[in-house]
Parts: C-alpha cells; structure tokens; sequence
C-alpha cells in the first residue's frame, strides 16, 4: 500500500473510531446505572435513580465543513446502533456503511461491524471490529480487557499476540460515562479520565469533558439537529439532556492538542440523538433518524 493510499485509510478508520467511542462511552451509561437501580431495588434503598433503556437506532451521518487544501469533498452514510441490557451486563453492535468522495480520486465506500461487551462486575470488557474498503478487509480487531488488583490488561487475539498493560487507574466505558452523569447530575462541568474501549489497537486515551444543560456548547448553530416526527415523539427522548462536550488525548503522545473533539447530546436513558464531531481539517454531523426500545431480559436475583 503506498502512503497516500495509507493515509486515505488511515483517515477513514480515524472517522469510524471517533464515532465508535462516542457512542460506546455514553452507551455503557445503561450498564452502569441500570445495575445500580436494581441494587438499589434488591436492597430496597431506591432513591430514585433513572432507569435506563435497551434500544437500537439509526443515525445518518454527513460532511459539515473542510478546511481549504483538503481533498475530501463529501462523506455521508449510516450507523445502526443496538444497545441491550442482559442478565450479566450489556452489549452493543454498531454497523457503519459510508461513502467517501474526494477531489481528484474515485470515492470509497467503508463498512464497520463493531461490537462489545461488558460484565456486570465492571472488570471484563471484550471487542470485536471488522472493517472494510469496498468489500476488502482491512482492519481486524479482536480482543478482551481484564481488570484485577494488579491494574488492567487488554489481550488481543487480533493483532495476534498484541497485549497492552492499561495501568490501574484505566477505566472501561461504563466506569467513565457513570462519571460524565455522577457530574451531570451533581452540576458539575468538568472532568477527566483515562479509557479504554477496544475500538483500535492503539490503547487508552485521555478524555477531557464538560457537561452543560445549555445550548452554548461548539457545535453548528446553522445546521438544524431537529428530529423528524417518527422519532420526536418517542417516548424515550421525553426525559433531560445535556450537551456533553469531549476532547480525546492519545495517551502515547505528549500533544497539547486534542487528536479530535466531539459535542454530543446524551439523555439520562442513554439515547445519542445528536453528534457534532471536530476534526482538524473537517468536521462531521450525526443526527438520529430512528430510534425503537428493546424489550430486555427479565433477570432476577439469581440472574445478576
């Protein structure tokens, strides 16, 4: 492959992880909280807390802005999302089908089928992503994250052979989005983690957030994020939202700059339905254009 070839698919990946983790880091609010709320109910000490729900959805995605000299001219796709509470912790799928069209090269069309899934313990994390370009694989990852009293290992059996030592301060999704809403719910604005979520082989980043209920937060107040009726009305964007703010570090670089940045609209159910992401030469909308709940398991004591 020569090295401009490379770095076209070397952009593309980029594109499919940033929406990866974005929807994976608020997707594991469910897990998380949902556990929580059945603790609470088992011990009878319910405060409250919102219950979270399985769902799946549709989101298309688009080119918003590029910067003068870049060659890409247009992006435009669609993401499928589910997001299901079992009996011993939650799993995700997400299915990417883009297009990408360029200046001076015939356009590209990428698919990813990612996926994951998280104990109810919050200490076994596994991953799974398959990507390709016009049909052709390109990319393989397969792996599992374990945590103990030693710290956090991510083993992958593809790369073949590739383990990565995550440190004992590392969090999985879940751990970092029960944060982001700990905040949120406290009316607090800042915070920051390192995470691991197995979207690529690169290992953890660091993830700088604010959180705000307002609508002043970076995102493109000329483009209209209005849902359309089939989904407006759901009951599952009934409850609150925030506008939730995210600046990813690779934690293998010491840059002052984020490598991207993202502005997402999260409710306290888990559902995405909007997504401004920055990139340093383009940026990308994501709107939700279907959204349906999944009826979950019923789990009981001896289930958990």
């Amino acid at each position: 492959m020569d090295s401009k070839n490379h770095r076209t698919v070397k952009s593309k990946s980029l594109i499919l992880v940033v929406v990866i983790v974005a929807v994976v880091l608020v997707a594991w609010l469910g897990y998380t909280q949902a556990q929580s709320f059945v603790a609470a109910n088992i011990l009878g000490e319910n405060d409250g807390q919102i219950e979270l729900k399985s769902h799946k959805a549709i989101y298309d995605l688009e080119l918003h802005s590029v910067t003068s000299g870049t060659k890409l001219i247009n992006l435009d796709g669609q993401m499928y999302f589910s997001w299901e509470r079992q009996c011993s912790g939650w799993a995700s799928d997400h299915r990417f089908n883009l297009l990408y069209e360029y200046a001076d090269t015939p356009g590209v069309r990428v698919t990813s089928d990612f996926s994951t899934f998280e104990d109810a313990a919050n200490t076994k994390f596994s991953f799974s992503s398959i990507r390709k370009k016009d049909g052709v694989q390109y990319e393989n990852i397969n792996g599992h994250a374990d945590k103990s009293e030693d710290g956090a290992v991510a083993s992958f059996k593809s790369p073949e052979g590739l383990e990565i030592d995550l440190g004992a301060d590392i969090l999985f999704p879940s751990e970092h989005t029960r944060i982001m809403l700990e905040n949120a719910r406290q009316g607090k604005k800042f915070f920051t983690a390192t995470v691991f979520d197995g979207s690529d082989a690169k290992g953890p980043s660091v993830i700088n957030g604010f959180i705000s209920d307002a609508n002043a937060l970076s995102r493109p107040r000329e483009v209209s994020f209005e849902l359309p009726d089939r989904v407006s009305g759901s009951s599952l964007l009934k409850g609150k939202s925030y506008l939730i703010r995210l600046a990813f570090f690779p934690i293998a670089q010491d840059n002052a700059e984020p490598e991207y940045e993202m502005t997402v609209r999260l409710y306290e159910n888990g559902v995405i339905s909007e997504m401004f992401i920055e990139y340093n030469d383009f940026s990308v909308i994501q709107k939700l254009t279907a959204l349906e709940e999944i009826q979950e398991q019923e789990c009981g004591i001896e289930n958990e």
